[in-house]
């Protein structure tokens, strides 16, 4: 089941619906995060596999603590402007870390891949209803979430997730708002195994806003055993 966020524009009000093939996603937050223009592009289909030893890591000796392994991949458009750079990434993941933090969870990122989505047969803004299963099968690893920054949509839909499952899994994520922290944690939520919450202070409300960053004690009870069950390969340890 994909899980979305929805920003009904006339209104300017979140709404969260259900369709009729189960599918749902995440949609526009009221704040559009700033989005710094990338003057030069990278090499066409950059894959960077990130040694150890330049890794930011969230390994730990505590035993309560869940470290995660993540893949990233940028979308490059018909000009091979990437959305994301390598150092996007690693800010993306710093953010994300920070709100986390309260539920003892850390992602560490581990490949960092910069493409061209139509040398895999990928468009750049795949239709996240009909393509997302397309473009998380192209990309998926069993020891990684997976997060895919694409190309913009023209609707309301700014994000899609595979819940714990049936796959393939991983995050899509539209390009205005892969570096926010708040909407694509929100979306490793429901990686995790949480569902959409109607608290507007919470990470998990339909509606992403510039103060939704709280998880509760049960959420990330979820989570972490969530990950235990379904993700003990993506588990790091010392």
């Amino acid at each position: 089941m994909n899980r979305f966020l929805q920003f009904k524009k006339t209104k300017k009000i979140l709404i969260i619906f259900s369709l009729f093939t189960f599918l749902n996603a995440c949609g526009r937050n009221a704040q559009n995060s700033s989005i710094n223009p990338i003057l030069s592009p990278p090499p066409n289909n950059t894959s960077i596999l990130l040694p150890p030893s330049t890794l930011e890591s969230c390994v730990s000796n505590d035993p309560n603590h869940q470290c995660i392994g993540l893949k990233i991949v940028s979308f490059q458009d018909s000009s091979r402007v990437s959305i994301l750079q390598k150092a996007d990434a690693q800010e993306l993941v710093r953010g994300m870390n920070a709100i986390w933090k309260t539920c003892d969870v850390a992602f560490q990122l581990e490949s960092f891949l910069s493409i061209d989505p139509t040398e895999k047969n990928l468009n750049y803004s795949p239709n996240w209803k009909t393509e997302s299963g397309q473009v998380r099968a192209a990309f998926e690893e069993k020891d990684t979430f997976l997060i895919v920054s694409v190309g913009p949509w023209t609707n309301s839909t700014i994000a899609v997730t595979q819940m714990p499952g049936n796959g393939p899994h991983g995050v899509l994520v539209e390009k205005d708002y892969a570096r926010n922290p708040l909407t694509v944690g929100h979306e490793l939520g429901h990686y995790q195994g949480l569902l959409h919450l109607r608290d507007n202070t919470n990470l998990m409300s339909p509606y992403i806003g510039p103060n939704t960053a709280h998880l509760s004690q049960a959420q990330c009870s979820l989570a972490r055993s969530t990950n235990f069950s379904n993700w003990p390969q993506m588990l790091r340890h010392p």
